[in-house]
């Protein structure tokens, strides 16, 4: 895959260095533990969710925070490695496929929730709607066909997909466009926004999800079971006129895709079913 060959592959045999590759994929946390038993690991990159159980054991949080290098990426930056990885040696990464790969790149120990870094290597601009688009020598060739290639020129300009906020210089990135719906009411939502302020404004919230289906449906993980008076009053303040449903889900039961990003379509499924 273009991330592993480019940030990883390319990079550190160019450098002449030993690469160390997890026969389970990341799959088994103990698996990974163990390489960094007995190897000298020194540069890691990968998704948050993988950082998030490393962090969560003793060796593997001491072994993440003595890294000399290493990008997380393939989905947001949580509030966790917010909290544990500020100083760090690792950097935050942003991009796509037809970016190869990158788009954005953190400086070296600077986390916040959802931050995706600076632009490098391309220029960027937000679109009225806040999209992200990119264009540059990064930007990939063109996309392959059964019998050619649907040729891209490097002066168009490629939309993302991604809704972007920019604060103080910063990217941050707030939820994709494919994800976003109307209410009843006319009102645009885009959930991963909404979804990230309960997170930042109710600590007790481990994982949340909003969808519609005739009302305004949240899951989400949490210890604190008496906390719906609390989720209301936030989003009355949000929306006017709304009904709610909300559905407490273990945390054992939340589905995340490969890149440990929640998995909206299988939790849709869940809560419907």
């Amino acid at each position: 895959h273009a991330f592993g060959l480019v940030l990883d592959l390319l990079l550190l045999s160019l450098h002449g260095d030993m690469i160390v590759r997890d026969s389970e994929s990341g799959r088994n946390i103990h698996s990974i533990l163990d390489y960094f038993a007995n190897y000298e690991i020194n540069h890691f990159s990968s998704v948050p969710i993988l950082f998030e159980k490393l962090l969560g054991t003793a060796s593997g949080k001491e072994k993440i925070l003595s890294l000399h290098s290493g990008i997380i990426g393939g989905a947001s930056i949580t509030r966790i490695l917010e909290e544990h990885l500020q100083g760090s040696n690792l950097r935050v990464g942003y991009g796509q496929t037809e970016a190869s790969p990158g788009i954005c790149l953190g400086e070296k120990g600077v986390f916040f929730q959802n931050y995706i870094g600076l632009p490098l290597g391309c220029d960027v601009f937000l679109r009225e709607d806040s999209e992200l688009c990119f264009k540059g020598m990064n930007s990939f060739y063109g996309y392959w066909l059964s019998d050619s290639i649907q040729k891209h020129f490097r002066e168009d300009w490629v939309a993302t997909g991604d809704y972007v906020l920019e604060k103080e210089d910063k990217f941050f990135f707030s939820g994709r466009k494919d994800f976003s719906f109307k209410l009843s009411n006319g009102i645009f939502i885009r959930p991963e926004l909404i979804e990230t302020e309960i997170k930042l404004k109710i600590s007790s919230i481990r994982e949340c999800m909003i969808f519609f289906r005739d009302s305004l449906i949240l899951l989400y993980v949490s210890e604190n079971k008496e906390i719906e008076t609390e989720l209301l009053n936030f989003l009355n303040q949000k929306f006017r006129n709304q009904s709610y449903k909300f559905i407490l889900i273990s945390e054992k039961d939340w589905i995340y895709t490969a890149k440990g990003e929640t998995n909206r379509k299988e939790m849709i499924h869940l809560s419907l079913g």
